[in-house]
């Protein structure tokens, strides 16, 4: 067959594709794969009905080659229809019953799936046909994964498990497990079992010999299993000799420290043991690997020629060394029998720390290896100090050439043990100002001696960085502005006070952005393109995430098809539980429901395009498609840290109620969704949601449909309407706006809390009041407001705004409406009488918003500002689609038609009358609410004028406001390396 079709398909040539095709099919119009390629030249031109009914032609004839059925998946991935690719391999099968192809595609098809069972039947029916072991254990791995995936734990322990054992067991005895990959299923199964003595019996056999011990995994997986056993004692000893064959691995010494605790536990309750004999052991043992690790740089004689080049020392060690420091310690203050050992040990903690500072402050790598050892030992402040001072003069020896990279990194490693310390919180701006200052200095002189010596390219990482960092933290500290230049633009830029999204959008497309990375990072910028209004953009966005995760889908059903032909199959179930964290991720949530909000606010130009895109979104009213318990909190917060010890504590501490706190948020934004859609349905009359139930008598609301309840659209809408309720009353009565996430930025709150915890400055900002006196004091038009004040104005504006939303009964509007036309009327009406306050608390809100803006005369307004504009916007937009689902509910209720032709004058009584006028009039008087607030919206943002504020700000200081928008426009790294460079 000509290839040149084929080639345009490949290449994205679609239309030449679908021309050479006709070309095909006018010659051989019976040939089935050339359809099958036309097909695919249809999907790939948006032409999907046409590919479609192509496809469907196709698969009705039951295809049995190779190349067709080949083209056919590649269609049915495309079109997310991969169940019919199973179908479509099941009906070949039909046909060729002994073809090992077909057999083996079936599977692999089962396997997209995720249809364990089948994928079980499968194999057998293949290994029957072709008894290959790679067949059998195909099986094998799908009677696991059916337990592993059984929602019965019970049946899977008692049934599918000791079945996959037997399976593997009964290969073991008549010696035909050939492969690693076999064996490693096997000690799976038993794993999955908590069989740890079969597991150590079979590696100790001939057949674990197939086992590959590379990088000590076999034996490291042996000390597992000794100590899962309680075996400690032979535990201890086999990571004795994994430490023995790598001393540099801390992970061991944290095993063996541990265990070490577990036996003298243990061996405490006998009278006759030696008091912490097992400490003693562990603490000789971490000495022995100290001195075998190699030479102290303390012991080398540089005068002494004859000297043996020193052998390194290796920070494993001594690293394991605090860590065991620190849990004696811990225990001394808890239990008080371990004073000897502590003395035995070292005289202090510092005498530890000091010692690591001299041995190895000079590597890049020791700055982290410290903050990891001070987490683990409790320092009081009489000993900060000493290791400060100690620390400070050993490095008063180093000279001022600027010349020595480890000088360089010795120098870095104080100053951030310093400030991760608390050390730079309680200085003046002066003397902050004087430590930048000298950090600047040596920076300026490391990089003319160093960096520009080297031929390190600008883009890559440089030895010189952290002394930028730590500047930025230090000066992230000083909350008051002052006249430097750099200090403002690194103050201004790191807060993000000016909502610098459209900078950061244009950053993020310039950047090599991994795909993973848009779920562990999105978080970043996706709330702050939100609220910072840059709507397009923010859609455009979540497009491209949302591509990611669909792209994940797909990616991973390739991966799971490779992992079961080379025989990976430890590699399964990883796989499988990416896929899922992925599918179940916050962000991904996240992402959908708001791409969905703003499809809503954008793509929305009229009512009839407002129906089209709800029923694109394809939103399934009744049931809920996340599973809440199951989402995953996949946001890295580890990217950037603070280097402060008392902020990193405050982050992890809040970690999870910050992710409650989300979901809440994804729950009530869902819920705004379901019922927009359920809304939709009820006005455009769409049929009623059977849904099937086992009662005991299979009725609901007096309707009995044989285990089938019929619920209409008012009843799906009403439950909405109380979930809503119940969301919105668990958001007001609990503490989730005294938590670090408010309706005025994530950000500025958790901001805040980390002011008020690390004891930072006092915020200043300008405020113009008659007497110029706030709080009793009174500072010349400047108010000095406490963090805890700010905390606490964030906490009450959250509390303000959702009391607007729940005292309002708008989302009832479309809830009281059942039974037929006349009934519908009468309670809609009393509805929207009780809802006409709807639009005067949005009147309220659009009150409140204009004067936010008028008294924005501070960078530090203007997030806020920003943020309570978009939610104004939105919530007009979801106000003015809910309007226009009443309309439709009056105009098919009351028969009110525009078209004259149709139009015919009835009899009404007074009271239909009436009711029919009122209920116009409501409406009017709502829609004009709303109209009068929309216009006033549209002048306030007329009104605002963000860059007045910059003007204002930096009037006095022409070459400030031009360094201010240049480092905006190309971000704080390359501003600070643009500064540096050119002073």
């Amino acid at each position: 067959m000509d290839t040149r079709w084929t080639d345009c398909l490949d290449n994205g040539n679609n239309k030449k594709a679908l021309q050479e095709a006709d070309k095909v099919l006018k010659k051989q119009k019976d040939l089935v794969c050339a359809k099958v390629l036309k097909s695919l030249a249809l999907l790939r031109l948006g032409r999907q009905e046409e590919s479609l009914r192509l496809l469907q032609e196709v698969h009705s004839d039951s295809p049995t080659d190779d190349s067709t059925l080949q083209a056919m998946t590649i269609c049915y991935r495309e079109l997310h229809k991969i169940e019919l690719i199973a179908d479509a391999y099941e009906k070949a099968l039909k046909k060729e019953p002994k073809n090992e192809e077909l057999h083996s595609h079936l599977f692999m098809a089962y396997v997209r799936l995720s249809d364990y069972k089948k994928q079980q039947l499968a194999a057998i029916n293949l290994y029957r046909l072709k008894p290959k072991n790679p067949y059998y254990f195909w099986a094998v791995m799908s009677v696991l994964m059916q337990a592993i995936s059984a929602k019965d734990a019970t049946i899977a322990q008692t049934v599918t498990l000791p079945l996959a054992e037997k399976m593997c067991k009964k290969f073991l005895d008549e010696n035909k497990i050939e492969a690693e990959a076999e064996v490693e299923l096997y000690i799976l199964i038993l794993e999955k079992q908590k069989k740890y003595n079969e597991m150590l019996a079979l590696m100790d056999s001939p057949i674990g010999a197939k086992l590959s011990n590379h990088l000590d995994f076999l034996f490291k997986r042996r000390a597992d299993l000794l100590r899962l056993l309680d075996r400690y004692e032979d535990a201890f000893e086999a990571y004795k000799q994994l430490i023995d064959n790598n001393l540099d691995q801390i992970d061991y010494y944290k095993e063996i420290i541990s265990i070490s605790f577990a036996l003298n536990d243990k061996s405490g309750k006998d009278s006759n043991a030696t008091q912490n004999h097992y400490l003693c052991l562990v603490m000789n043992f971490i000495d022995n690997c100290i001195e075998k690790s190699g030479i102290s740089s303390a012991l080398v004689d540089d005068n002494r020629a004859d000297q043996p080049k020193p052998v390194p020392r290796l920070r494993g060690p001594y690293l394991a060394k605090m860590l065991l420091f620190g849990l004696l310690d811990k225990r001394q203050r808890t239990q008080g029998d371990v004073q000897q050992l502590l003395k035995q040990m070292t005289n202090s903690a510092t005498d530890l720390l000091f010692e690591y500072f001299v041995e190895f402050g000079s590597k890049q790598a020791a700055i982290y290896d410290l903050f990891y050892a001070l987490e683990e030992i409790h320092l009081t402040e009489e000993e900060v100090q000493t290791l400060i001072l100690e620390m400070k003069q050993s490095i008063s020896r180093i000279s001022q050439d600027y010349k020595d990279l480890n000088s360089m990194h010795k120098l870095m490693t104080y100053h951030y043990v310093r400030h991760f310390l608390g050390q730079n919180d309680a200085l003046s701006r002066d003397n902050r100002q004087k430590l930048v200052e000298h950090l600047n200095e040596m920076y300026e002189n490391y990089y003319k001696n160093i960096i520009l010596k080297s031929d390190v390219m600008p883009t890559e990482a440089q030895s010189t960085d952290p002394f930028v960092t730590l500047m930025a933290c230090i000066l992230f500290a000083d909350n008051d502005l002052d006249d430097d230049m750099l200090s403002q633009t690194i103050i201004l830029l790191e807060k993000s006070l000016i909502k610098t999204v459209g900078a950061s959008h244009s950053l993020l497309e310039s950047l090599d952005v991994k795909h993973i990375q848009y779920d562990s990072l999105g978080y970043v910028i996706t709330t702050a393109m939100i609220t910072g209004a840059h709507f397009t953009s923010s859609s455009q966005l979540l497009g491209n995430t949302l591509k990611f995760y669909s792209a994940n889908f797909k990616d991973t059903l390739d991966y799971l098809i490779s992992c079961y032909k080379f025989g990976s199959f430890t590699k399964v179930q990883e796989i499988l539980s990416f896929r899922d964290r992925l599918n179940n991720s916050l962000q991904y949530c996240l992402s959908a429901v708001e791409r969905m909000v703003l499809d809503l606010i954008l793509e929305t130009k009229n009512h009839d395009s407002t129906k089209d895109i709800i029923n694109y979104m394809e939103i399934d009213v009744e049931n809920d498609k996340f599973v809440w318990n199951e989402i995953s909190d996949n946001r890295d917060f580890s990217v950037i840290r603070s280097n402060h010890q008392k902020s990193e504590r405050l982050m992890k501490d809040n970690e999870k109620q910050t992710f409650a706190d989300e979901i809440l948020w994804l729950k009530i934004r869902n819920l705004i969704i379901r019922a927009i859609a359920a809304s939709h349905n009820l006005a455009s009359g769409k049929p009623e949601v059977s849904k099937e139930e086992f009662t005991n008598n299979n009725t609901k609301n007096g309707a009995e449909t044989n285990g089938t309840v019929i619920r209409s659209n008012a009843d799906m809408l009403r439950d909405l309407s109380l979930k809503f309720k119940e969301y919105i009353s668990c958001v007001h009565s609990s503490k989730f706006a005294d938590s670090l996430i408010s309706i005025d930025g994530p950000n500025r709150a958790i901001a805040a809390s980390h002011n008020l915890a690390s004891g930072k400055p006092e915020v200043s900002k300008e405020e113009f009041t008659n007497n110029n006196t706030k709080n009793g004091a009174e500072t010349n038009g400047t108010v000095i407001r406490s963090n805890a004040d700010m905390l606490r104005d964030l906490s009450l504006k959250f509390k303000e705004y959702m009391s607007c939303v729940h005292s309002s009964k708008f989302a009832d509007s479309l809830i009281s409406i059942d039974g037929p036309n006349r009934s519908r009327i009468v309670l809609f009406k009393e509805s929207l009488l009780t809802d006409i306050k709807s639009g005067d608390i949005f009147a309220i809100i659009v009150d409140k918003l204009e004067e936010v803006v008028k008294n924005t005369k501070t960078l530090f307004c203007i997030q806020s500002t920003l943020e309570q504009l978009t939610n104004a916007i939105e919530t007009l937009s979801i106000a003015i689609i809910f309007l226009g689902f009443c309309q439709s509910i009056m105009k098919s209720s009351l028969n009110i038609n525009s078209n004259k032709k149709n139009r015919r004058k009835k009899e009404t009584s007074g009271s239909a009358e009436e009711t029919t006028s009122g209920l116009v009039k409501t409406y009017d008087s709502l829609i004009s609410k709303f109209e009068e607030s929309a216009q006033r919206i549209d002048t306030i943002l007329k009104s605002l004028n963000i860059s007045s504020v910059f003007d204002e700000r930096f009037a006095s200081n022409q070459s400030m406001r031009w360094l201010l928008l240049t480092s905006v426009a190309i971000g704080i790294g390359g501003q600070i390396s643009v500064t540096k460079r050119s002073a």
